[in-house]
């Protein structure tokens, strides 16, 4: 189960967070958005309305069908989602720290849950990552929360693994146009990975704990809180 994998090595999958009419339905409004070709790796976009609307709707479908339960099984308690970020990942000469192992310097209990808009191969635009195991494996050797201001983010995190030493082994979980992965940002070790060639339309979601139901904080707050 997700909390399971969660707890043991730090990330999962989640089959079918979205319909393929869905999330194709959110590619299509990131396409129509994004006027030219941006040089930056990633593109963050804003919705307007309508797509507001549409990510709302899919984001509380996926709750009810059993992915609020899951998180809620996770952190044992309630939660919100902080906030969601529109983002489409393409190659860059100098794609930014984000593509560098690191962990978010965010509250350890915040879960990051990454719906793809389009399919995730092996040649893909893709989020890697470590184990909770391996990441607390590099923190003994020095390596933690690495500065997102200075060159202390590595690209090849084995560089880092004394030679006689086991390496590490990275994660590219293959995903399907409406699946998700989900992850504790500030737990694991993970970079952000974009090879030439293709796109990745991702839906960002932050979820903290909360002393609420995220659907009664949701009522409370209002959609636009999103």
């Amino acid at each position: 189960s997700i909390p399971d994998v969660l707890e043991d090595i730090g990330f999962g999958v989640i089959k079918n967070f979205a319909s393929l009419n869905d999330a194709k339905k959110l590619g299509e409004f990131y396409s129509a958005m994004i006027a030219r070709p941006n040089s930056s790796a990633n593109t963050i976009i804003s919705p307007n309305d309508e797509l507001k609307t549409q990510i709302t709707a899919t984001v509380i479908q996926a709750m009810k069908n059993g992915v609020a339960e899951r998180i809620e099984n996770h952190l044992a308690c309630y939660f919100r989602i902080d906030h969601i970020q529109c983002m489409r990942t393409q190659h860059a000469y100098m794609p930014g720290v984000s593509f560098n192992w690191h962990r978010d310097y965010e509250p350890m209990a915040q879960v990051h849950i990454i719906l793809y808009l389009t399919a995730c191969n092996e040649d893909s635009p893709a989020t890697i990552f470590t184990t909770l195991e391996d990441t607390r494996r590099l923190a003994d050797l020095g390596y933690h929360f690495p500065s997102s201001i200075s060159d202390d983010r590595v690209e090849d995190i084995n560089s880092l693994i004394p030679k006689n030493d086991r390496p590490v082994k990275l994660h590219r979980p293959l995903l399907d146009i409406g699946d998700a992965t989900i992850f504790n940002a500030a737990r694991i070790l993970h970079r952000g990975d974009a090879p030439k060639g293709k796109l990745r339309d991702v839906l960002v979601l932050n979820i903290l704990p909360s002393l609420n139901p995220w659907n009664q904080d949701l009522s409370y707050l209002g959609e636009e809180s999103l």
